[in-house]
């Protein structure tokens, strides 16, 4: 079993934690529509 690394994707007051890259992206996308400032942090 591959154990994938986690991201903490953060803008303003949202906060969403996902394995999946796809996932990652599209969050990303639409965060940065509302804002230009998310941060992506890698977690453990």
């Amino acid at each position: 079993m591959i154990n994938f690394p986690r991201y903490k994707i953060t803008c303003e007051k949202f906060e969403v934690i996902t394995e999946d890259p796809e996932m990652m992206r599209e969050y990303i996308t639409q965060f940065l529509e509302k804002t230009d400032e998310v941060v992506v942090k890698r977690l453990k």
